[in-house]
């Protein structure tokens, strides 16, 4: 549990770079939906309130591609099943800017739902297994610029330029050709090893059925993580401005500024753990990030003053950063070969799960208690999930897992 020097997979630079991108096109989308929706409810002439339908419909779309990656993969390979995707999210995102309907614009969230979530479930798979740690946690960066940005990209176009928020989803159309042209060029690359660099076999892994892959304690376990985890990262930051305003009487400017400055906490600890993270070991990274996120939680209960507190915030978000790409890294670790595809997409359909629900729970708590309950609800389940990573660590052991 000790800095190492980890005899760690180095993916091929171009697939790198190709992952990046990957991940900045299906991220890029809903940086510009946060600018967009405001107009494309009136352009529909939908109550604002609509939002949450919308949101739930791309949600359902993301899960049923994640939970079906595994068989994806076995049937198509890894090259195919991420163009079938680029293909998937091309569509969705073509249908957003073209839709004459609310009932055609769901259809399109829907796709880009789809697309996206097996983009994220099949490039985590082959990341998982050919990238290093560090490399792993960059790609997840790569997906907090392009949320970043898009919020950017579309005020340009609205504000600045006076056109419509259309013109942002060609944008996207634009940048998923892209992507299927390198995609298709390099399909033969994408390849799932059978026992990661000791075999040389080309052949993508033969994908297990999805009641084999649940019956394996590890993989139910790590969905409970990923549900857990995903529940506080999105809940601190939807959460925590009601926390401010109502509970500390902060204004909203100072508020969303710490909100903002939340978010940016991400990409910037997943680009600096990436710097470091291929000599540290994986569990060391995980076991200090949920310690530094329990800190800031405490931080922000204890509440010594508006700005301290709000420190705790970005503690809490900085401290969160490497989790999600780190403990995907050690799937290929903690199952077989022929689980890692679905388990990979189990654990990204369960952080959709937490995303949906732990912070619906949180605004249910502060309805009823009070907007203060909200910063013991996010230690409360940051606790739960230190004791489902410490049983992993112990179920690890039992089956005989190295560290990495």
């Amino acid at each position: 549990m000790t800095a190492v020097t980890k005899p760690k997979k180095r993916g091929p630079m171009d697939l790198v770079l190709i992952s990046f991108f990957s991940f900045l096109v299906i991220s890029t989308p809903s940086g510009l939906f946060n600018i967009a929706w405001t107009y494309m409810h009136e352009t529909f002439d939908v109550p604002l309130a609509n939002l949450g339908v919308f949101m739930s419909v791309g949600v359902v779309g993301g899960l049923l591609m994640s939970f079906s990656s595994g068989r994806f993969v076995g049937w198509l390979g890894v090259g195919w099943t991420l163009i079938l995707a680029t293909v998937i999210h091309l569509g969705g995102m073509t249908v957003t800017a073209i839709a004459p309907s609310w009932a055609v614009l769901l259809i399109g969230a829907f796709l880009g739902g789809a697309g996206s979530g097996l983009v994220d479930t099949g490039m985590n798979t082959i990341a998982s297994q050919r990238f290093s740690t560090g490399q792993l946690n960059w790609l997840h960066a790569c997906f907090g610029i392009g949320q970043t940005v898009g919020p950017i990209i579309m005020t340009f176009i609205v504000v600045n330029l006076d056109q419509s928020w259309r013109v942002g989803y060609v944008l996207t159309f634009v940048l998923d050709i892209a992507l299927l042209v390198i995609l298709l060029a390099t399909r033969n690359r994408w390849m799932v090893k059978r026992n990661g660099e000791q075999h040389h076999d080309d052949a993508d892994v033969p994908s297990a059925s999805i009641r084999r892959s649940l019956a394996v304690p590890m993989v139910l376990l790590s969905m409970a993580f990923f549900f857990v985890y995903a529940g506080v990262e999105v809940g601190a930051g939807q959460l925590s401005n009601t926390l401010f305003l109502d509970g500390w009487r902060i204004d909203q400017a100072t508020a969303g500024t710490w909100v903002g400055m939340y978010w940016g906490s991400f990409t910037i600890g997943r680009i600096l753990i990436g710097l470091v993270a291929d000599r540290i070991a994986n569990s060391l990274i995980i076991r200090l990030s949920i310690l530094g996120s329990v800190i800031g939680a405490a931080i922000m209960w204890l509440h010594p003053s508006d700005d301290i507190g709000a420190l705790g915030l970005l503690i809490l978000g900085f401290s969160q950063a490497p989790v999600f790409a780190t403990f995907i890294s050690d799937t290929p670790r903690r199952v077989a070969p022929e689980h890692v595809a679905n388990a990979i997409g189990f654990q990204v359909g369960f952080a959709s799960f937490g995303i949906a629900m732990l912070p619906g729970l949180g605004g249910i708590l502060a309805a009823q208690m009070g907007a203060t309950v909200i910063a013991p609800f996010l230690l409360a389940v940051l606790v739960v999930l230190v004791l489902i990573y410490e049983f992993i660590l112990i179920r690890e052991r039992q089956i005989g897992v190295k560290d990495a």
